[in-house]
């Protein structure tokens, strides 16, 4: 399964893109700020940021 994280600081938004997200066949992981979301990207070595 292809795997997808991103950040977006409303609460709403990451419900909304995670379940369609999730819908088109990916594992989905959030972050409420880009800092929290690159921090966590380098820490699972991610191929993009």
């Amino acid at each position: 399964m292809r795997r997808i994280l991103f950040a977006d600081d409303e609460a709403n938004m990451r419900w909304v893109l995670e379940r369609a997200l999730s819908k088109a066949g990916y594992d989905v992981e959030t972050a409420e700020e880009g800092q929290l979301a690159l921090d966590r990207a380098l820490a699972e070595h991610r191929s993009c940021a």
